[in-house]
Order: structure tokens, then sequence, then C-alpha cells
């Protein structure tokens, strides 16, 4: 198992002009659940799907290639996401615990912006490693880990999450 924090990936312009485009160009879609996975859950955030199946969905995936120096490999998913302190009763609680997909890949997230939040990562059913996001840094592991984030308790956290093979 592994796991990389890549601190400043892209130059401080290429991050303001991002964070820029993602906050007030890119256009987002309300989900009810994060993690697309169990519906019953309830850790809504906005949405915004890149890649799918290995296939280009947004007119917005030229902005991708903005990581072709950081990540190698196929994208066989790309998606952004904002989540906001909502809901009271989930500020500082921890979303579903999942990995992204059952096949063999490796996470790529970007954080877009500072910002509580935290990603937390688990190795043998267990608490591992938590990265707090800063904006710039893409932090990167083995997709078979199961991992979550917490909700922000302060203000935005957002993310854009590849996965790779």
């Amino acid at each position: 198992f592994f796991m990389k924090v890549i601190e400043n990936a892209l130059s401080k312009a290429v991050q303001e002009q991002l964070k820029d485009f993602v906050l007030s160009k890119l256009p987002w879609y309300y989900l009810n659940n994060i993690t697309f996975k169990n519906s019953r859950s309830f850790a809504p955030a906005f949405g915004h799907v890149f890649v799918g199946d290995g296939k280009p969905i947004s007119q917005q995936i030229k902005m991708l290639d903005l990581f072709g120096q950081v990540i190698k490999g196929k994208i066989t998913s790309a998606r952004a996401f904002l989540q906001l302190p909502l809901n009271q009763n989930l500020v500082g609680k921890k979303d579903p615990l999942h990995t992204d997909t059952d096949d063999p890949h490796t996470v790529f997230i970007y954080y877009v912006l500072d910002s509580d939040g935290d990603t937390v990562i688990y190795k043998n059913k267990k608490e591992w490693k938590r990265v707090t996001p800063k904006q710039g840094t893409i932090l990167t592991f083995d997709g078979s880990l199961w991992h979550t984030a917490e909700q922000p308790t302060k203000g935005t956290r957002c993310i854009i999450n590849f996965n790779v093979t």
C-alpha cells in the first residue's frame, strides 16, 4: 500500500486560475451522497463529472490537461466535489467509508483550496493517515485502501478526484 502527498503540484498561477474557474464557472450538480454508493446515506455535496467509465463527459474536459505532468496513466474517472457545512447534524462527521471502484486503480485527489474536512485513509480497518486540504496539493494512494472525508465545519471543501489505471 502506498500514499504520497505532493505539495504545489501545479504552479501558484495555475492553482489560482483553476480555483477561480472551478468556483465561479464550473456547472455543479447536487448529490445526495458524495460516494455514489449507498444511497441511504446522506452525505450531500455538489459534483461535476469530467470522465466516467473512461469516457469524457464534461465540456470542461480540457481543464484536466493541467494535470498531465503529475497524473500518469489512463484516467477512468475524474470528478470535482464541492462540500459546504450545509447541515449542522453532519458538521465534522465523516462521509461513508468507501473505495471509489473495485477495479485496481490509483487515486489522485487535488485540493482546489485550503479548507477543513480532512481526507482519512484506512488500513486494516483502522485510521492510518489523515490529510488536511491544502490548495495546490495532490494526495495519491492505492485505490484499494478504504477512505473517506470529513464534512467541513468552517467553509468550502473542494477537490478534484481522479481514478487512474
